[in-house]
């Protein structure tokens, strides 16, 4: 039924078709039986009985002069025989699709009953087995009335036989190709018919189902020639055989409307376990057709019905983790949710859910994912649906949208196991491959769930019901962070690990490290937890810190040094006789924690102090940068009065072991050399203003760690006095002033942060050039990047900035920063060259000097053009042959339109030749540029860029993926917004272009025309539109496929005096919808009530040609709006049908 469905069944049809009234033909047995005796050959030949009737027929035909083809043609061909009624079922039914008979019949009553539309085949000029519709009389056919034929074609005799099998074989090479490729249907064959013996022979191993409506289906023949056996009694003239045909053809020709009745009024009437054998054999066909499916969906409920189909094998495939995805699977999946995943029936459901395995397929997952998201819309879900979110964390596909919605949507204290749950899986760690910045790649632990969902879920969800809900957060976090460590450590190798340890500034500061990565966020959620135990469960607290204090992740370890120095229910003697029971508490990873401990120590007791620093003189021999780290903890003890004293006699003795450390030393007893190991941004601050030697010393002391780490620290370090100098501009100079005396590395850093700073503030001119010469005066060579940002014009109007081009020194500055660019020969690559261009001190000098050019143009003559040393420092940067001028070209290219407009032949010369695919790497450079925001004009375009960009149509899976929507967008507006006739060139535009170009542009000529006023599309389709189309209707310049067909089928929506010609235009061609569609949701009301009838056979001729995998979610309101609008009743009836064929209900 479902081959028949979709056109693809054979209905082979034998001789037991004709012998009923009024055909009145007789069996191939009787048939030989009469020509026996009509010829006298009874006693000779005998009973036939065992004997094969067309080696009968041959001896007849050869040893006794009897002429059998012609008997044969008469006894076949009486003047009252007529197609009887089981003719005209199966007519009915191969006309209900598509007409695909197969017939050993002689006589003709198929075609009578079919009507003279069908094409016929007959023996031997038979079609290709593999594709034909129509009726193929394999064993020839006798002529219809005032038809000439010649018997002698008929196969009747096994010399016929041996011929059309064995020797030319064209029935045997037939019907091998027509097994292999349709299922087939026999109808009017017994298992001991002469064909049978014949047929097994095209019956190969590789052929498709085949079935057999049989009086015998108990016949062991049938399985030897593999064919399934659908039995009915012969009673009364094999009437079930004739009302079995007569009943599907009624039913597959009926409608969908009508089909939709019946299920409807089975379903409602009739209880599931008191079907009857026809009515579940119909829906048992209704679960597996894709088109009506839907209809059991919309009138099924209640448990009878889940029962009913949950032991069908086509919803059991729901719950198949590998079964793939289908429109039936897709219905069936939303009906289950949405009818039975509720709090009522969610028991029932979860029977049926254990009963196939307990797993959700990929369409069940989703759909119970929607059901529980929309069921928890503002309300908190029933405990009984609960064990749902558990399914859903078990069998969640990769990167799916749903758990982390149910999250935000938890309702707690309610939902708080669910929740908790969810946060657990959205937290898993997942490695990531990440490259690093100077090369090579590593792994990088990232959430499952979105880092700013799950930072909006802890803050909004979690906290208010802090500390209820803390503990069970906590043993999560606890238990992602041991996992992250392991897995780092597995992938990365052992000391790998060690670098998580440095995620996450100072556990204490909030708000300053929210977008480091999703480690320092599990840090974030771990301290938030353990302070707010700590606030109020300070016994079982503790118990959380001893087991992170002696477990060996360094983040754990660090948040125990946190949770101890954050606790007000100890004194400052407890918190220091821990610390000194620590034995890695000199390891670089804890500094930052460790030196806020160490702070409060002038409050303890002296004797815990004491043995704190005989720990620390002991344990500076422990590693090889464990005596710079005790010294600056000693140092930071002597700070406090009243251990001065044991301070300084714990640093003589260490001096003692480690002269190494002396240098450390004379530089802590200079003046101003006292200050924290961290000092607070407001100390920083103070310390700029009044010494900046000493906050250089500051910064200096964060960055200079162990070399290991060294390339995390450098730059944030130094990146605290960028804020500060912002505020503050002025100090910008002080800072240059005093990095002369600081290590390399550190100065570059400061020079660039400071360079950043300038770059987001607004000074006038006389400060701008004391800031520029300050910069002259250093070395740049590692700060270029940010003193090219601070020069590169800003592009958001709303932030203070300066204009550095109008200050009279930048350009000086500008060449010694191109200068000292790193530049390499090889020529770069790039995955997106517009992020690389403007992250490039290259491409962002290059900015700079287009805006210089820009400012002498507003003061010159009209035509001056490129000043002579500006055009040789743009031929500098555009052709240096080395990495510099990738980027230089890729600025370029975005401003062609500016650099045109100021110096049209110096631009054809220099900028222009960039586009050319002569040379790809750069072309690709060049249109990345202009796709990214760049625009061009009518006289650009009539300079040589319009053939360019026609070019680039041809090579546009070149470039990247992202940049295809800008270049056939810019070939839409060209087309809808430029003054060139677009007759001249979009004929070669459509030949050039592959066909997803074609449909790309199309589909941009849509966004195009929905922007525009409706005078102006009509404009536009008097202008070209109109032509374009007719034109491509009759295949000129190339013929139109249906995927451009149905992307120009939405222009029509925005037409409105010319709407009912873009209809015809349309339903010229076959067109349909697909997702996703703007169509319906740009049919305006207005424009409908302008043409209603036009629109609905627009939408109904798109129905028509438009695939199950559309869902047309606007089609039901639409529909209402054609209803209103006064569309004619045929055609509201040819849209719901059409629509039905989708498995969409309208109406």
């Amino acid at each position: 039924m479902e081959a028949q469905q979709k056109g693809e069944l054979v209905l082979f049809v034998g001789a037991g078709a004709s012998i009923g009234a009024p055909s009145n033909l007789p069996s191939f047995w009787r048939l030989a039986e009469t020509i026996r005796d009509e010829s006298e050959l009874g006693p000779i030949i005998g009973s036939l009985e065992g004997q094969a009737l067309d080696e009968v027929l041959d001896k007849v035909d050869q040893d006794y002069d009897v002429d059998v083809h012609l008997r044969a043609a008469k006894l076949l061909s009486p003047a009252a025989s007529a197609p009887n009624e089981l003719h005209r079922a199966i007519a009915d039914l191969a006309s209900s699709t598509c007409v695909r008979i197969v017939t050993t019949n002689y006589d003709r009553h198929l075609s009578s009953a079919l009507g003279n539309s069908v094409s016929e085949y007959i023996a031997p000029a038979l079609p290709v087995g593999n594709e034909f519709e129509g009726v193929v009389y394999l064993h020839g056919s006798l002529p219809l009335l005032g038809e000439n034929s010649t018997p002698r074609k008929l196969i009747i005799t096994a010399r016929d036989f041996g011929s059309a099998y064995l020797t030319a074989a064209w029935a045997a090479r037939f019907l091998e190709r027509m097994f292999a490729t349709y299922p087939v249907l026999f109808i009017g064959y017994s298992h001991d018919d002469v064909i049978m013996k014949y047929l097994a022979r095209g019956l190969g191993p590789q052929a498709k189902r085949r079935y057999i409506l049989t009086d015998k289906p108990e016949s062991n023949d049938w399985n030897q020639l593999n064919i399934t056996p659908i039995g009915y009694s012969p009673a009364d003239g094999h009437r079930a055989l004739y009302d079995a045909v007569g009943k599907w053809a009624s039913r597959s020709r009926s409608g969908l409307l009508d089909r939709q009745r019946q299920i409807k009024d089975i379903v409602q009437s009739v209880r599931a376990q008191d079907l009857s054998a026809e009515q579940r054999s119909y829906l048992e066909a209704t679960v597996t057709d894709e088109k009506a499916v839907e209809f059991f969906c919309d009138q099924a409920q209640g448990q009878d019905w889940l029962d009913w189909i949950a032991v069908r094998s086509e919803f059991r495939q729901l719950f198949d983790k590998k079964a793939a995805s289908t429109a039936i699977s897709w219905r069936l999946a939303a009906w289950f949710a949405r009818t039975y995943v509720t709090a009522e029936a969610s028991d029932s459901a979860l029977a049926v859910c254990r009963a196939a395995g307990g797993h959700l397929g990929t369409e069940l997952w989703e759909a119970v994912a929607r059901q529980l998201s929309r069921l928890s819309r503002g309300q908190e879900l029933p405990e009984t649906m609960l064990s749902w979110i558990v399914l859903l964390i078990r069998d969640a596909p990769e990167n799916e949208p749903y758990l982390q919605v149910l999250l935000s949507k938890s309702a707690l204290p309610a939902d708080s196991s669910a929740a908790v749950a969810l946060f657990a899986y959205l937290t898993e760690p997942q490695l990531r491959v990440t490259p690093y910045l100077l090369g090579g790649s590593h792994f990088e632990v990232r959430f499952r769930g979105d880092d700013h969902w799950l930072r909006q879920a802890w803050d909004d969800l979690f906290k208010p019901f802090f500390p209820a809900v803390a503990f069970d957060l906590l043993a999560v976090v606890d238990q992602q962070l041991r996992r992250a460590q392991r897995d780092v450590a597995l992938a990365n190798g052992p000391n790998a690990g060690t670098e998580l340890a440095l995620v996450r500034g100072p556990i204490a500061s909030i708000g300053e490290w929210d977008d480091h990565g999703s480690l320092a966020l599990l840090v974030d959620f771990a301290r938030d937890g353990i302070e707010s135990v700590l606030d109020t469960e300070s016994s079982r607290a503790e118990s959380q810190l001893a087991a992170w204090a002696d477990s060996d992740v360094p983040l754990l370890r660090r948040l125990a040094l946190h949770g101890w120095r954050y606790r007000s229910d100890v004194g400052v003697t407890r918190k220091i006789e821990w610390l000194t029971t620590l034995p890695w508490m000199l390891e670089y990873s804890y500094e930052a924690e460790v030196g806020p401990l160490i702070a409060q120590a002038c409050d303890a007791e002296v004797e815990a102090v004491e043995g704190f620093i005989a720990k620390l003189v002991a344990g500076a021999d422990d590693g090889e940068y464990s005596a710079r780290r005790a010294f600056r903890f000693l140092h930071a003890l002597r700070e406090h009065i009243s251990l001065q004293p044991i301070a300084d006699q714990a640093i003589a003795a260490l001096l003692d072991r480690h002269q190494d450390l002396r240098r450390f030393a004379e530089r802590a007893s200079e003046p101003r050399a006292r200050q924290p190991l961290a000092p607070t941004p407001e100390e920083l601050q103070d310390l700029v203003r009044t010494d900046p030697v000493s906050a250089l010393r500051a910064v200096q002391a964060q960055a200079e760690q162990e070399p290991q780490i060294r390339r995390f620290t450098w730059r944030e370090s130094a990146l605290q006095l960028t804020g500060i100098v912002r505020s503050e501009p002025a100090l910008g100079l002080a800072l240059l002033d005093a990095v002369g005396g600081v290590e390399e590395h550190l100065r570059s850093a400061v020079i660039g942060a400071v360079a950043l700073a300038w770059s987001q503030c607004s000074v006038d001119g006389p400060t701008a050039e004391r800031f520029v010469s300050a910069l002259l005066r250093l070395e740049l060579k590692g700060a270029v990047d940010d003193v090219a940002l601070m020069l590169m014009p800003a592009s958001n109007s709303d932030v203070p900035h300066t204009d550095w081009s109008l200050v009279d020194n930048c350009q000086q500055l500008a060449e010694k920063c191109w200068s000292v660019i790193e530049a390499t020969s090889v020529e770069p690559e790039s995955e997106d060259w517009m992020f690389t261009a403007v992250n490039d001190p290259a491409g962002r000098l290059a900015t700079f000097w287009i805006r210089i050019f820009e400012n002498q143009t507003e003061t010159a003559s009209a035509g001056d053009g490129l000043p002579p040393n500006l055009a040789a420092q743009f031929g500098t940067m555009l052709w240096a042959g080395d990495s510099r001028s990738a980027a230089v070209q890729v600025i370029f290219g975005r401003v062609i339109d500016t650099l045109h407009r100021l110096d049209p032949n110096w631009c054809a010369q220099h900028v222009l030749p960039l586009f050319s695919w002569n040379l790809p790497n750069r072309a690709n450079r060049a249109w990345t540029g202009l796709l990214s925001g760049g625009t061009v004009t009518d006289r650009l375009l009539n300079a040589g860029m319009l053939d360019l960009i026609l070019t680039t149509a041809g090579h546009y899976r070149d470039l990247q993926k992202r940049y295809w929507d800008s270049l056939f967008g810019l070939c839409a507006g060209i087309a809808l917004r430029s003054d060139i006739d677009p007759g001249v060139w979009v004929s070669r535009f459509v030949r050039i272009c592959d066909l997803d170009a074609r449909v790309l542009w199309m589909n941009r000529i849509s966004s195009e025309l929905a922007a525009m006023p409706a005078d102006e599309v009509e404009q536009q389709w008097n202008r070209w539109i109109k032509k374009f189309w007719s034109n491509r209707l009759v295949s000129v310049p190339r013929r139109m496929s249906v995927d451009e067909a149905s992307a120009i089928a939405g222009w029509v929506v925005y037409l409105t005096d010319s709407a009912s010609e873009g209809v015809e235009l349309a339903l010229q061609h076959p067109a349909g919808f697909s997702e996703p569609t703007l169509f319906a949701h740009r049919l305006s009301e207005e424009q409908i009530r302008r043409a209603p009838n036009d629109f609905a056979r627009l939408v109904s001729h798109l129905l028509l040609n438009t695939t199950s995998s559309f869902y047309g979610y606007d089609l039901p309101e639409l529909f209402e709006q054609f209803r209103d609008a006064g569309v004619t009743a045929d055609l509201l009836t040819q849209l719901k049908e059409r629509a039905l064929h989708l498995g969409i209900v309208l109406g």
